[in-house]
């Protein structure tokens, strides 16, 4: 049989093989160069490849930048970053992010752009995962989209969702929480429990009432809240450590009373989680203060293990416990000490307190270009620019450059958020501007969307004779007080004026306002009481506002009024010279058995270094006791302390240095009392609070003094004179030549020194006048 590898054709085969050895080439190329096309076009899709795997990893590398700073919350520095992302190649759970962050900064148009394609492949190609219609609807709600718009994405993506599987009814619920925020924001008051009601779900699910019972309770549904609570305290037998935040903010007396409260969680750095409910509910029980002291333990002493985000939280935390100096002595432990939030704001209110003013403002500038949404730093820039030479309208200029994020749905430019532009104009003298943006507030919107003309929000009164008025009274006690100079001018336009009060004002207004019906009602401030003790079941429909104003007895008072108004709106119509103020002198009175009855005759002078609240940038605004020291050895004159609340070592110090206390009148609930002191008084000084308010309005000369920006600038038309435009009876002590960027002590030193000055004039004049006589 032949040798088949002998033949002809396997023959060839050799010889090519042993040719392209001796050209020195390999098997795969051929002699006359007829694979060489192929063999480029192969080299050029491996090169391609590698260039693609190189672009893969450089993006990569970009969105892990971008993340980080992006969770670290300086939005300006990861949207520039995003910028160089190729967008295209992001997943559609990474174009949601960084949209979020276009939003938070300031790329909002952009943003809209993008989100319209998003959504598009969402609603018409779908998505297993159903997080993502959340996701969806978070960036929708920030948007720059109609009302109408928005509404008609979520209404498709709640069609994309079933309620039959338990995972997809929490995304549903989300869903459901997102469009009710929207319908509340655009009707500026929406009813949480008439919407769910409305949706047909259940409204006892705490899947679901775990996102409502804020909404629930701010609207004021308080039975409510506190019958779903108290069923689950039934039902779980005690506290539902999932839910503590909510018994400790709604039913703290439940908490009080338990015996024992177990916790079943692990602590470790997710334990953060719990931290701001644990340290709300710290002073109500024993068990709740030591699982805090745990916790803050853990994360403080393993904080170097801590993920970055953690480690932001934690700082961040302490932050709002204003624990400065402790945030510096973590920040060595801080991977990127440049981009944490917290260590600049830290940094910020140091220099502040340290009267490093310029230091200050740079900090704060910083954290809010970053995020513009961080109303709490905004507050802070507000404090520092007049301390720097730089008007308080500044903050107005920088939101043209930053805008407030989310807020303003990634847009720049000042708009209508919160109260910085009316203090900014408040502060300049612009009195009507500042005033009248205060009637974008969302509870004044819907009041009026309710009672229509009926309702005046900052606008002129209707003098008609024939009509009755019902005037809510807002703000604080100490507003209240300065407002009342204007209810005798109201009694004469108006056939019949009800008034809300606080309750502890009744007996002095209706002694002083005989013609007036005055209505006690408890107002509710989220820093000094828990809601449960206060009397009276609160007004809903209008939102959280104004139930922490009116309680339901109010409504039928309102439904019979020809025109209801507030406060701050008779204060509108004064600066707009429609309503006048009454001559100097008093407008309360108290009746004669309450004055107390002084002996001798030096000038008897009552001082005030603060408020009852002392925290947070309220404390800029106030004194300490030692600071009236210049005072207290002039002769001819003898000091009373008319400070409520006083703590016990201010009392030693009174007591050391001769001055006189008020010891048989609880200052803070017995106004009449206080009231009767008061009277007897020569003469006040001190800061604006409820004491020298109410002595003020009982006719004593009043000397509010001006050493701080914020007690100077608001009162005197941005500095103008000493013409106190707010308080009766009262003017602004300080000299012309004021340097607020002068250290806070040389600040007080000089209004001191003016005070003197003063005094000097007043006690030679006493003298003068008792020789006379």
């Amino acid at each position: 049989m032949p040798d088949s590898s002998r033949s002809p054709k396997n023959l060839a085969r050799e010889l090519k093989k042993r040719i392209f050895i001796m050209l020195g080439c390999s098997g795969s190329k051929s002699i006359g160069g007829f694979s060489d096309k192929k063999q480029k076009k192969s080299d050029q899709s491996t090169e391609s490849h590698l260039k693609n795997k190189e672009l893969k990893r450089e993006q990569l590398e970009i969105y892990k930048k971008f993340s980080y700073s992006y969770n670290l919350r300086n939005f300006h520095s990861a949207s520039e970053i995003a910028l160089g992302i190729d967008y295209e190649t992001l997943s559609l759970k990474e174009k949601l992010v960084v949209l979020k962050c276009y939003y938070s900064s300031v790329h909002g148009v952009l943003a809209d752009k993008l989100l319209d394609a998003i959504c598009r492949d969402i609603l018409h190609e779908g998505v297993k995962d159903k997080k993502l219609f959340v996701a969806l609807v978070e960036r929708v709600n920030i948007s720059g989209f109609s009302f109408d718009k928005k509404a008609y994405i979520i209404s498709e993506c709640k069609k994309s969702i079933s309620l039959e599987s338990a995972l997809e009814k929490k995304h549903y619920y989300s869903i459901l929480w997102l469009e009710y925020v929207l319908k509340e924001n655009e009707c500026n008051s929406a009813d949480p429990k008439l919407f769910l009601e409305s949706e047909g779900v259940d409204i006892y699910d705490w899947e679901l009432l775990d996102k409502f019972i804020p909404a629930m309770k701010s609207f004021g549904h308080h039975g409510f809240v506190r019958d779903r609570l108290i069923d689950l305290y039934n039902q779980s037998g005690g506290i539902d450590q999932r839910r503590l935040k909510f018994f400790v903010s709604y039913l703290p007396e439940y908490v009080v009373q338990e015996e024992k409260i177990e916790f079943f969680f692990d602590v470790n750095e997710n334990s953060i989680a719990y931290l701001p409910s644990l340290f709300s509910g710290r002073s109500l029980h024993k068990d709740i203060d030591d699982k805090y002291k745990e916790v803050f333990g853990y994360l403080e002493n393993n904080f170097l293990i801590l993920s970055e985000a953690n480690k932001d939280r934690f700082l961040r935390f302490l932050v709002k416990l204003e624990k400065y100096d402790d945030i510096i002595s973590f920040s060595h432990k801080v991977n990127c000490v440049d981009k944490s939030q917290p260590i600049f704001i830290a940094m910020g209110f140091i220099a502040f307190n340290n009267d490093d003013y310029f230091t200050a403002r740079d900090c704060f500038q910083r954290v809010i270009t970053e995020d513009p949404a961080n109303t709490s730093v905004a507050t802070a820039i507000r404090f520092a620019l007049p301390r720097v030479g730089r008007p308080i309208n500044d903050i107005v200029n920088l939101r043209d450059k930053i805008g407030y994020g989310t807020l303003g749905s990634g847009r720049v430019g000042a708009q209508y958020f919160g109260n910085e532009l009316a203090v900014s104009l408040l502060m300049s003298g612009c009195y009507i501007k500042g005033l009248y943006s205060k009637s974008h507030s969302k509870h004044w919107l819907s009041l009026k969307s309710h009672y229509g003309e009926r309702f005046l929000n900052y606008e002129r009164l209707n003098k008609n004779s024939d009509d009755n008025i019902f005037l809510i009274a807002d703000e604080g006690v100490g507003d209240e007080i300065r407002t009342s100079q204007f209810y005798g001018r109201l009694s004469s336009f108006y056939r019949k004026v009800t008034i809300t009060c606080d309750p502890r004002l009744v007996g002095i207004f209706k002694n002083s306002f005989p013609n007036i019906d005055f209505i006690p009602v408890s107002r509710i401030r989220k820093m000094l009481e828990n809601s449960c003790s206060i009397d009276g079941v609160r007004l809903d429909g209008f939102g959280e506002k104004i139930a922490n104003y009116l309680t339901e007895d109010c409504r039928d008072l309102m439904n019979n009024s020809d025109t209801i108004t507030f406060g701050q709106n008779v204060f509108f119509n004064y600066m707009l010279g429609d309503l006048d103020r009454p001559d100097p002198g008093a407008y309360l009175d108290v009746p004669k058995d309450k004055e107390h009855i002084y002996v001798g005759e030096s000038l008897k002078i009552g001082i005030l270094w603060r408020s009852h609240i002392r925290s947070g940038a309220r404390k800029i605004m106030y004194l300490d006791i030692e600071d009236f020291a210049p005072l207290l050895n002039i002769s001819g004159i003898e000091v009373w302390s008319i400070q409520h609340s006083i703590d016990d070592d201010e009392i030693e110090y009174c007591r050391k240095k001769s001055i006189n206390l008020i010891n048989d009148v609880d200052m803070f609930n017995d106004f009449e009392g206080l009231a009767g002191y008061l009277k007897g008084l020569d003469l006040l000084i001190g800061v604006s609070s409820v004491p020298i308010e109410l002595g003020a309005a009982l006719g004593v000369e009043t000397w509010m003094l001006g050493f701080s920006p914020e007690n100077y600038y608001l009162r005197t038309a941005g500095g103008t004179d000493s013409y106190d435009r707010l308080t009766l009876n009262s003017s602004v002590i300080a000299p012309p030549w004021m340097d607020f960027s002068n250290p806070r002590d040389v600040c007080v030193q000089q209004v001191f020194e003016e005070v003197k000055r003063l005094l000097k004039i007043k006690t030679e004049g006493n003298v003068n006048e008792k020789a006379a006589e």
